[in-house]
């Protein structure tokens, strides 16, 4: 655990900054994924594979970065310009994760319509 500091120091809000566009990374790969499961040639079991990766990535940045951020958020030393300021960045977190999980479950029910509609070129998955 860090402690309490005077305020959040430019690494650490540089840190989530950074984790948000990496986020917004995963969500740009699920809609290409998407786009690519739709294809007449995609190996389903594949893409739905790699739809997985993106998804467990995601969540895991998604899960650190909102815990640090929540933590920073309680801490009463917190001043008021410092607070504005992160919790800024708890807002771009928040729409980022929306984001990213609606077009999870968008893309994962897209692969898993594709494999039960027998597009799959291996049976069973996940």
């Amino acid at each position: 655990m860090m402690g309490s500091m005077d305020g959040p120091n430019r690494g650490e809000l540089g840190e989530w900054a950074t984790k948000i566009e990496q986020l917004g990374r995963h969500t740009d790969a699920l809609t290409r994924l998407g786009k690519e499961i739709k294809k007449r040639d995609a190996k389903v079991t594949v893409v739905i594979g790699k739809i997985e990766e993106e998804v467990e990535a995601g969540q895991a940045l998604a899960r650190a970065t909102g815990e640090a951020i929540k933590e920073r958020l309680s801490d009463r030393g917190l001043d008021n310009s410092d607070r504005a300021r992160v919790e800024k960045l708890a807002a771009q977190f928040e729409n980022a994760g929306t984001k990213f999980s609606d077009i999870s479950h968008q893309v994962l029910e897209q692969g898993r319509a594709a494999n039960q509609a027998g597009g799959g070129d291996v049976r069973g998955g996940g």
